[in-house]
């Protein structure tokens, strides 16, 4: 069985004009930082070279990027910092106005409407059972128990997610 298996090599390996299709920048711009960050060729392809794609990929994103692949910015300059602060609250702002994104004082708003209502229901409802169904005493006094346990785990949950820094589902 072994023998019908072909063997096949594990790196990844692009030319500059695949690494610059992939990375969406110029294939001048990809050798440029292919040749400032003394990366070589891993091999050649059709009479072209190409590089392993994760030194490639280190030189060509530079050394602005953290373990995640995000950009760091107490690592980058003082102008490009100002640039990608600004590029971020442009990000922000349009992301408000195609409504993606909704400031924390309007979720706080929506959440206070919607737990005031959720409680005035809760807080009536053993008293509209009595009077709609004529349910027994017990079977009252059982609603008004399990609507405060209800209001308690609310509480609880909605303190929990405000100490996390969370809006809750």
């Amino acid at each position: 069985m072994a023998e019908g298996v072909i063997g096949y090599e594990r790196t990844v390996r692009l030319s500059i004009a695949r690494l610059a299709d992939e990375f969406g920048i110029s294939r001048a711009t990809v050798a440029k930082r292919l040749t400032a960050a003394r990366v070589e060729p891993d091999g050649e392809r059709a009479g072209h070279p190409v590089y392993r794609v994760a030194a490639a990929a280190k030189a060509i994103l530079g050394s602005t990027l953290d373990a995640e692949g995000l950009t760091d910015p107490t690592k980058m300059k003082p102008t490009d910092r100002h640039a990608h602060f600004r590029a971020e609250n442009e990000r922000i702002r349009m992301e408000v106005e195609c409504g993606r994104l909704v400031l924390a004082s309007e979720i706080e708003f929506e959440m206070r409407t919607l737990v005031q209502g959720v409680v005035k229901a809760l807080e009536t409802l053993p008293d509209r059972c009595e009077r709609d169904t004529r349910c027994s005493p017990e079977v009252t006094e059982f609603l008004i128990e399990q609507v405060r346990e209800i209001r308690r785990e609310m509480a609880r949950n909605l303190r929990s997610a405000d100490a996390q820094g969370e809006v809750p589902a």
